[in-house]
C-alpha cells in the first residue's frame, strides 16, 4: 500500500478499516462519508451522483422516453427551470424535454462541484452546471451564432424508494448567460 508518510494512506488508496477520499468528494455539510463507520453514507452518496449524471447524460443523449425517466425521477418528481415554471412527473418531464431540446442540434451538460448530504432516505444535492446548447436552424459559420451556454447551480432533492434513489425536485439556477438566445429568454 503506497502511502506519503508513516500511518497515512494517500488519496484514493484503500486502507484496511476505511476509504480515504479527496476532500472535495469526501466532506459535504454535516457528513463526512467513507470514513471509518460510515460505508453506507459514502455507497449513497455514489448513487446519489449516479443518478443525477444519469439525469444530465439522458438530456445530451436524448434517452427522454418516460421508461428511462421512472430510473431517476419518482412518480411526482418535478423539475424547477430557470423561470421557475414546474414540470411534474416522468412522463410529463419527457414530453417537454423531447419539444424543449429538439430545436438543438447538440448540448452538453458539464456537472462538478457535487455536494451530496444524506439523512437517512433523503438526499440533498448541489453542484455547478454548464449547459452548452448548439442550435438546429442556425448558419454553421461562427460558433457564436450558432450556440448558447448557460452556467448555474443545479440542486435537487432525492428520496430512498425500494427501486433506489429518486429525484423528487431538481431546480435549476441560471447564474451567467452567453451567445445567440434564439427563441429562448434570460430568466430574471
Amino acid at each position: 500500500m503506497k502511502s506519503g508518510a508513516p500511518g497515512r494512506v494517500e488519496c484514493g488508496q484503500m486502507h484496511p478499516t476505511r476509504l480515504v477520499l479527496p476532500v472535495a468528494s469526501a466532506i459535504s455539510g454535516r457528513h463526512t462519508f467513507g470514513m471509518e463507520g460510515e460505508p453506507n453514507r459514502w455507497s449513497d452518496s455514489q448513487a446519489v451522483l449516479a443518478i443525477v449524471n444519469e439525469y444530465f447524460r439522458s438530456l445530451d443523449d436524448r434517452e427522454l422516453d418516460a421508461e428511462h425517466l421512472r430510473r431517476i425521477f419518482g412518480d411526482d418528481g418535478r423539475i424547477v427551470r430557470p423561470d421557475d415554471t414546474t414540470t411534474i412527473g416522468p412522463e410529463e418531464i419527457g414530453r417537454t424535454h423531447t419539444r424543449n431540446f429538439s430545436r438543438f442540434e447538440a448540448t452538453q451538460h458539464l456537472v462538478t462541484g457535487h455536494t451530496i448530504t444524506i439523512d437517512e432516505d433523503r438526499a440533498q444535492f448541489r453542484a455547478n452546471l454548464v449547459a452548452i446548447h448548439i442550435w438546429k436552424d442556425r448558419p454553421k459559420g461562427n460558433l457564436d451564432d450558432r450556440a448558447f451556454t448557460a452556467g448555474g447551480v443545479v440542486t435537487a432533492a432525492l428520496d430512498r424508494t425500494s427501486d433506489g434513489w429518486r429525484i423528487s425536485t431538481l431546480h435549476l439556477r441560471v447564474v451567467w448567460r452567453t451567445g445567440h438566445f434564439g427563441d429562448m429568454r434570460p430568466s430574471h
